[in-house]
């Protein structure tokens, strides 16, 4: 890796990608890093990684300038999920900060970093640039991601929801109801957990992870409450291919969310191997 002895000044930051120009982006560079982030989740300060993301942004727009009507070496730049909803659903995002690199059009298989420092992020891009990685460091296990917000589901369209996942969780609620909001922030944690477990290894704009939660408004709903029986509040319903494969009883934890997923989604596999051998 190329070391600045005098480091240019921080004069711009890493250009907010949008979808309108998303795929001329990534025909104008070799090597795009791309920093998915959201501004309402509470670890977006931790360490400052969107200082350092933006402050090796600018070293790496020095060092690769890209001429007139050529193609570029480098560049990096983020998105905001809260604004960019169509491309975060792309990426199915399920944490943040979450990191991808797309180089030549392809998308690299990458994985959560530990270290956001501005050397990490230089050493990244040079190492894409050789052809010398084609993965990040293993994400650190100690922290558990935040989930993005899952799916919110209605009448009309949760049918089509389910029938294109193997296995899907939605979680009834009513607003208003405060144990609700509380179980909601457990929610969408596991949500993150099962993103990071079934995440397509592939991304194109049609990827559907195959174990997925969601969400859907009952509270006040007279035509929820009939359809799906709802008693009470919080109410979790498990799909399995396609068909209302029973009601979990929560346990008040997000693990009991993530481990009764992944036991449905293990039975399946199971029993599709049984089925293989005769």
């Amino acid at each position: 890796m190329r070391i600045i002895k005098d480091e240019p000044p921080l004069q711009t930051k890493a250009l907010r990608l949008t979808r309108k120009w998303y795929k001329t982006l990534i025909n104008t560079y070799d090597v795009v890093c791309i920093c998915f982030y959201c501004e309402w989740y509470p670890g977006n300060g931790r360490g400052n990684y969107r200082e350092q993301y933006d402050k090796a942004a600018n070293i790496i727009a020095n060092l690769y300038p890209r001429e007139r009507h050529q193609k570029g070496k480098a560049i990096m730049v983020k998105v905001n999920c809260s604004d960019e909803k169509v491309l975060a659903k792309m990426f199915n995002i399920g944490y943040y900060p979450f990191y991808q690199i797309i180089k030549n059009g392809e998308l690299m298989e990458t994985k959560y970093p530990k270290w956001r420092s501005t050397e990490y992020f230089l050493q990244l891009i040079e190492e894409f640039i050789e052809d010398k990685k084609s993965r990040l460091p293993e994400p650190d296990r100690s922290i558990l991601p935040f989930g993005i917000y899952t799916e919110k589901l209605t009448l009309e369209n949760y049918k089509k929801f389910v029938r294109e996942r193997e296995i899907v969780m939605i979680f009834f609620y009513a607003s208003w109801y405060e144990s609700c909001r509380e179980a909601l922030q457990l929610y969408e944690k596991a949500n993150g957990e099962i993103c990071n477990l079934y995440r397509p290894k592939y991304y194109t704009a049609n990827s559907i992870q195959t174990v997925a939660m969601a969400r859907m408004e009952a509270g006040r709903n007279a035509a929820v409450i009939k359809k799906f029986r709802i008693k009470q509040y919080p109410t979790f319903k498990l799909f399995n291919n396609g068909s209302m494969h029973g009601e979990y009883k929560w346990d008040g934890k997000h693990e009991g969310f993530v481990n009764v997923l992944r036991e449905l989604k293990e039975k399946n596999q199971i029993e599709q191997e049984k089925r293989e051998k005769i």
